[in-house]
């Protein structure tokens, strides 16, 4: 009984960081899109790929 619960938190916390994967890749392409017409190809994927310095 006590194995079965804990393996149900275990897959459901493991649910929830595959569906916030997903929103972050999500992002990043809705990113590359919105800059795309702006800047071009290479600039929009260098914003994408650009991590914050600090």
């Amino acid at each position: 009984m006590i194995f079965k619960k804990a393996l149900l938190y275990v897959s459901a916390v493991s649910a929830l960081a595959a569906a916030a994967v997903v929103v972050v890749v999500a992002l990043a392409f809705a990113l590359y899109a919105a800059v795309l017409p702006l800047v071009g190809p290479a600039w929009a994927a260098a914003s994408v790929a650009a991590r914050p310095r600090g």
